[in-house]
């Protein structure tokens, strides 16, 4: 009932803007939803079932980003995994929702990374 709430007061975004971690980090600091909505949907955002969502989403976004097992090869070796459980991982046939969920992305996309890149308050 309040995931209904939530998307009644979503702004006008490019389209897939939800695919890009970049439009959702905008998304949830934005001026405009605050103006809309008053402060209500802060308190909904605070709530940890939605933080632990856009964290899940924004890990599915980084693992669709990489495309190509190759490339997630490379990135995941790159974040500490060793080469050989970096391969094993790469080529994993779980679709990314479920990655997101996963050891793979919750052990090297921490929260932390997350909100050093600015994407998580």
């Amino acid at each position: 009932m309040a995931y209904l709430f939530l998307l009644d007061c979503v702004p006008v975004f490019p389209p897939g803007a939800f695919n890009n971690p970049y439009w959702i980090s905008i998304y949830v600091r934005s001026e405009a939803t605050a103006k809309r909505v008053g402060n209500s949907i802060y308190v909904f955002l605070r709530d940890k079932t939605l933080e632990y969502w856009l964290r899940n989403r924004l890990r599915y976004c980084i693992w669709h980003y990489w495309k190509k097992p190759d490339k997630k090869r490379r990135s995941l070796i790159r974040l500490g995994v060793e080469p050989g459980t970096a391969y094993a991982w790469s080529r994993t046939r779980m679709g990314g929702w479920r990655v997101a969920k996963s050891p793979i992305m919750g052990t090297t996309i921490t929260l932390e990374r997350l909100q050093k890149r600015g994407y998580i308050n």
